[in-house]
């Protein structure tokens, strides 16, 4: 190994190193806010519509959440904590109100998930496929798609093990 290389390499780590430092992370890093404020606990009910159609609905009674709309049964508890990691969804991408809700389809939204009186109405997806715009009261964003897929799944995913059809 000649000089010219033992010098190249020290140069190399040095500057990996630099890079490693430039790159750390500083303090703590800013969280993205949430679509809604409410908090899981607080929420009695919840109401999925797809297309203005009623679909779902849970009511909570003390711990346990029941499905009381297509039919009366016990609700998986995951499945509808899942549903209401919704309202704590981070947001993506905060969009101008003031923009026409038609241009997010949200004009004839496609699905609804009403934790008691806080409407979250789905539009279209944003064009890079991976998310959805959502409406809460008069504000517009996108967020992960994954919580459209939640809301659109069927009655029966939320069923609890033990109910019957």
């Amino acid at each position: 190994m000649t000089s010219w290389t033992r010098i190249d390499l020290g140069l190399a780590v040095v500057v990996a190193l630099l890079a490693m430092w430039l790159a750390w992370p500083t303090g703590e890093v800013a969280r993205a806010p949430t679509l809604t404020a409410l908090a899981a606990q607080a929420v009695s009910s919840i109401r999925i519509e797809h297309a203005d159609r009623l679909e779902m609905a849970f009511s909570r009674d003390a711990d346990a959440w029941a499905m009381t709309y297509p039919h009366a049964a016990a609700a998986d508890p995951r499945r509808v904590g899942q549903l209401l990691a919704i309202a704590a969804a981070p947001v993506l991408q905060q969009l101008d109100a003031a923009d026409e809700p038609g241009r997010y389809g949200l004009d004839r939204p496609s699905a609804v998930v009403q934790f008691d009186a806080v409407r979250i109405e789905f539009g279209d997806r944003d064009p890079s496929q991976q998310a959805r715009y959502v409406r809460v009261d008069q504000d517009i964003a996108a967020i992960d798609e994954l919580y459209f897929n939640l809301a659109m799944l069927p009655a029966r995913h939320f069923r609890a093990a033990t109910a019957t059809p």
